[in-house]
């Protein structure tokens, strides 16, 4: 079976940017039965998909999340603990959040 179409482009990997590669799944003969896209790097792959056009869709999509913002005590519940610990250790954790909080993280 000989393809003439011009191979799809494919998005750089999500997790570690390095480029990505169709793998067809041969059922027999020449007789595709499946394609995923895989990762040169990381080997991170897409689930089998029955069309190649499905496998490239699946890899090119990338989710659009976008991070929690914590409150106060959220975040002083997850760095300071309750008790044990002084006043030095408390304004070492503040200083932390705050500069976390500075740079956009939290």
């Amino acid at each position: 079976m000989t393809n003439n179409n011009p191979p799809p482009e494919l998005m750089p990997c999500p997790f570690c940017s390095y480029d990505a590669r169709i793998i067809t799944y041969e059922y027999g003969q020449d007789i595709p039965r499946g394609f995923s896209v895989e990762c040169t790097g990381c080997f991170a792959e897409t689930a089998h998909s029955p069309t190649l056009e499905e496998a490239v869709q699946v890899w090119n999509t990338r989710a659009t999340l976008k991070p929690a913002r914590l409150t106060d005590d959220e975040i002083k519940k997850l760095i300071v603990p309750e008790e044990g610990y002084g006043a030095a250790h408390r304004k070492g954790w503040n200083a932390c959040i705050e500069f976390l909080r500075k740079e956009g993280v939290i």
